[in-house]
């Protein structure tokens, strides 16, 4: 199946399903959902929503002013295909489209997952779309701008970007996410080692407020820096986390 079609199959299914299928997928609200696709895809948020509502008039839906358009024949294609999918099936195969989209899904820590009442296919999707706001923006940062930069998750380094210097020094940036403005943001035990031992060559940068419009704060030097408050947390598994409110 070809991208642009899965893609397709996932707006066919926001169309179909509306606030249900934002409830499955553990979307606050469309704006959440278009932000992080968005970030996915590069398809702008206004686009993304163009896509839903021309399937909309195949459905019983609140938006029936596409009905006077022509739907263009991809979408009808998909529209054939899909229809008879019910629910959970169609869910099925939207966490499955999320699932194939995420090549380092093996990284995610299955302790995080269950601390975090969120389902994986959110997660991974969220995840995906934080990583390329970074991409996206890391060259407006003084910091990162001027150097060579590597995608290191693949690598197991308990970081996901690497900014290298000629003297052969580098930075480390852990990236975070937040559905709003505030909450918790968790490290892992080995995410902690590995910024006590950088101190200010590691840095966090969060991306926040996807149920708005997606923003960025960044902390260095995580563990020793007085804008946060980290906290020690242990879980009966004997796994410890640290987090901070911001």
């Amino acid at each position: 199946m070809k991208l642009n079609e899965k893609w397709m199959i996932i707006w066919m299914y926001f169309a179909k399903f509306e606030e249900l299928a934002l409830s499955e997928l553990w979307f606050m609200n469309f704006n959440e959902a278009f932000n992080v696709i968005w970030l996915l895809t590069n398809i702008k948020s206004a686009s993304l929503r163009n896509y839903r509502d021309e399937f909309s008039p195949a459905f019983p839906t609140r938006r029936q002013w596409w009905h006077k358009r022509e739907m263009h024949s991809s979408r009808k294609e998909i529209l054939l295909k899909f229809n008879c999918l019910d629910f959970n099936w169609f869910t099925n195969l939207v966490k499955n489209i999320f699932y194939e989209n995420d090549t380092e899904n093996q990284f995610i820590d299955d302790f995080e997952i269950q601390l975090e009442n969120i389902s994986l296919a959110k997660r991974l999707l969220t995840w995906q779309a934080s990583e390329n706001y970074f991409l996206e923006n890391y060259y407006n940062i003084d910091f990162f701008n001027r150097w060579n930069i590597t995608d290191t998750t693949k690598y197991w380094c308990w970081f996901d970007f690497k900014i290298s210097f000629p003297d052969n020094s580098f930075y480390a940036i852990e990236v975070k996410w937040l559905n709003t403005k505030s909450g918790n943001i968790l490290l892992t035990d080995k995410e902690y080692k590995v910024a006590e031992k950088l101190q200010n060559n590691y840095f966090i940068f969060i991306v926040r407020n996807f149920i708005e419009k997606p923003e960025h704060l960044i902390y260095r030097n995580p563990l020793w820096n007085n804008e946060i408050n980290l906290k020690r947390q242990e879980q009966s598994i004997i796994q410890i986390s640290y987090n901070f409110l911001i």
